[in-house]
Parts: structure tokens; sequence; C-alpha cells
């Protein structure tokens, strides 16, 4: 029965998809291969300008198109549709085209930060484009505080593909510690020595040093922070992702020590460093200091007694 029905269903989108124009036809082929989709999507990926009317036109005719639920002007295909359509492609393009166009839907979700989507659809395309893909989304969710993302789309690299790519593994490695998975990261950081040889990129080593001071730091807190000087923690700062909270454990610092100047100081300087540059978790946490900072610091008045 369940095989019967399968077949009506294939035959029944068959004949709807036969009977449509041969424009609306191609759309329906061309974006059956995106999980989801806007008009802007669908312009991009085909070079056209109207691809709202013929969604607009696809739903009306009961295409199997709906809306996506929470993200107005998007849309998706039954499943049933999905597959005949890439069934179809198959039949009509050449796996490289079918390749090409992935590749060309993983460039348009990596413009709109969309990185799962362009993710799914790089790696469909087999190209070149994969690794500056998957770069480019493990640095904007490292920003975000997005751990959990970068955890799950580099557990899927074997241990020597990590290790042939240094700054991805470091990005690895800073994602486990801040998601506290620190055993793996312990792990990682061991290999890392043998690994860099003599020849060691100083921004490199740098960024090796603060991750294991990290590790020192979310392991034991407060013992690892007595443990250290101000003076090493501010070695390690600077603009670069891996080493964004520097600041953020410098003021820390400060006001562990009670020196709440400083720490007011250091604190609103990073602040100001990370305006406009998207490290969301980062300033968070400066601004939780800083919160702190103004609730703890004595008032004018107070200060004049």
């Amino acid at each position: 029965t369940q095989s019967r029905s399968s077949a009506a269903s294939d035959v029944y989108k068959r004949q709807v998809y036969r009977k449509l124009p041969a424009h609306l036809q191609y759309f329906l082929l061309i974006t059956g291969l995106l999980e989801y989709f806007n008009a802007s999507t669908c312009n991009f990926l085909m070079g056209i300008a109207n691809a709202q009317s013929m969604i607009d036109t696809l739903m009306r005719q009961g295409m199997f198109v709906s809306s996506v639920p929470g993200k107005k002007g998007w849309y998706r295909y039954h499943s049933l549709l999905s597959d005949f359509l890439r069934e179809r492609l198959k039949e009509t393009h050449s796996d490289l085209e079918i390749r090409h166009l992935h590749e060309n839907a993983g460039n348009i979700f990596l413009k709109s930060k969309d990185f799962e989507s362009a993710l799914y659809h790089l790696k469909k395309s087999q190209l070149k484009g994969v690794h500056s893909g998957v770069y480019e989304a493990c640095e904007y969710w490292l920003k975000q505080g997005e751990f959990s993302k970068i955890i799950l789309q580099l557990d899927d690299l074997s241990e020597n593909e990590l290790l042939d790519d240094i700054e991805l593994l470091l990005m690895y490695i800073h994602a486990l510690i801040f998601y506290r998975h620190f055993n793996q990261a312990q792990y990682y950081l061991g290999l890392l020595p043998q690994e860099l040889g003599l020849e060691v990129d100083a921004e490199i080593s740098k960024n090796v040093g603060f991750l294991k001071l990290c590790l020192g730091l979310f392991q034991q807190e407060t013992q690892a922070l007595a443990e250290i000087s101000f003076k090493e923690l501010m070695e390690f700062d600077g603009d670069h992702s891996l080493r964004i909270f520097s600041g953020v454990f410098a003021a820390y610092y400060e006001l562990q020590r009670g020196e709440i100047n400083n720490a007011l100081i250091i604190a609103a300087k990073t602040k100001t460093r990370l305006a406009n540059l998207d490290y969301v978790l980062a300033e968070s946490y400066v601004d939780l200091i800083i919160a702190c900072l103004l609730y703890t610091s004595p008032s004018p008045r107070d200060r004049t007694r």
C-alpha cells in the first residue's frame, strides 16, 4: 500500500510539474537543491530578479511550497517534492554542474552568515571553497561564543586533518576550553609542541600560550588566578580573536585584587576595542565586570569622607 501510494504521488508530481511553464519548471529544478530559501537567495543563485513572483505563483498553485515558521520571507519545499526535484536535477544536469550550483548556494549563504546552510552546500560541492568556508564560520562562531557549533563542525575532522591546520586546531581548542571539555583540550594542547617544531610563528606561539593560560584558569579558577601575574596576563593582550579575552581576564584579575580603578580602566579599554567587532560573548563579560565595578566602587560622596 505504501509503495502504491508513493508511486501515485510520484506520478502526480511529474504530471503537475510537466504542466508548469518552462520557466517555472526550471526555477523549481534549480531551487530544489536548497533546504530553504527566500527570494533574494533564488535571485542570486539563478541570476534573475523576479523570484518572489515565481514563489507566489507556485504557492497559489499548491506546488508543495510552504513558509518557514518564524522566518518571514523564507520558504521550503515539501520533502516529497524536494526528493523528486533533486532526482530530476540529476537526470538533466551533470555532476559537475550540480556541484557548482551547490558552491554558488554555499557562497550566497556565507554572505548572509547562515553558516550551517553555507557549509552544507559547500561540502556537497566538493570544491575548493570548503576549507575557507569552515574557517570563516568557526571564526564567526568564536566571536559569538557559539562554541558548540565549532565543536560540532570540527569533530568530524581527523586528528591529522586538525594538525595540518594549526589555526583551525587552535579555534577548536579554544571552543573545547570555553565549553568545558578540558580533557580533550588538554590532549590537543599536548600534541602542539611536537607538531609546531622549532620554527613557530610569533602569533601562533602567543595563541598557544594564551590557550594554556585559559585552560588553567577554567580548570582551577581562583587558585590559578592567584598564581599568575598581571604582567603575564597583559602579555597576551591584542586584537586576535583567540586572545580577545585577555583584557576580560585582566580586568577580572584586578577586580579580584580589589584594584577597582585599574579594573575599570582595563574593562573600559577592552569594551572600546570590542565595539563593532562582533565579539558578543567577550563584550557581555566586560559589561558584567563593569556593572560589578560600578556597584562596588565608592560613590563621590563616600570618597570625600
